[in-house]
């Protein structure tokens, strides 16, 4: 199947989102110059994250898809883990770095514990998201919108879609907890840049 065609089927069949964020049940098992083409942009695998504006820093874990199309994230009991959309090696140079993270989670006690999106959403167009990758270089990315979306409007093809440039997301849960559901409601995006 040609590249276009894969990378168009994997981003129509990707849902809403981070569905396992915060007081959720069971925890889920599981460069390049800015003005370079996409296509000329390899970068190494993203290893740790850090968000300066928030003091929000973890080690990455990779992550997939889970069979029903959803994004699988980091383990709900490890409500400080964050970690990234592992794409295909042959569409991972076309696509912008993803990075899940929870707001909150549950502790041993099954109490509510803050997560490391815990204040994501403080986060302000201009400021700095920092990205050390496998090969020990850091990637710095500048912060150009912050987004809020209902789990059910996901804005699946902004955020997912190939990209011109080296670009990221942070994505975390938002909004109303439903207590029946056990998931909030919404979602939080902040896209980001490469800073040359």
């Amino acid at each position: 199947m040609p590249l276009f065609r894969r990378v168009l089927l994997l981003c129509v069949t990707l849902l809403a989102l981070v569905t396992g964020c915060g007081d959720s049940s069971p925890a889920q098992t599981e460069g390049s110059p800015a003005t370079r083409s996409a296509s000329a942009f390899v970068a190494p695998a993203p290893m740790e994250v850090f968000v300066p504006s928030i003091g929000a820093r973890s080690r990455l874990i990779a992550t997939g898809i889970n069979p029903d199309g959803t994004a699988e994230v980091p383990p709900v009991d490890q409500p400080m883990q964050a970690s990234y959309l592992d794409w295909a090696p042959e569409l991972a140079p076309v696509h912008p770095v993803i990075i899940y993270g929870h707001v909150n989670g549950r502790d041993a006690q099954d109490r509510s514990t803050p997560g490391i999106f815990a204040d994501l959403a403080d986060v302000e167009v201009g400021e700095v998201i920092d990205l050390v990758r496998a090969n020990g270089t850091l990637a710095s990315y500048l912060v150009t919108r912050v987004e809020r979306a209902q789990k059910d409007v996901f804005p699946t093809q902004a955020v997912y879609q190939p990209t011109k440039q080296p670009e990221i997301r942070l994505i975390t849960c938002d909004g109303e907890f439903d207590p029946e559901l056990r998931s909030y409601e919404d979602n939080l995006i902040v896209f980001g840049t490469l800073n040359p």
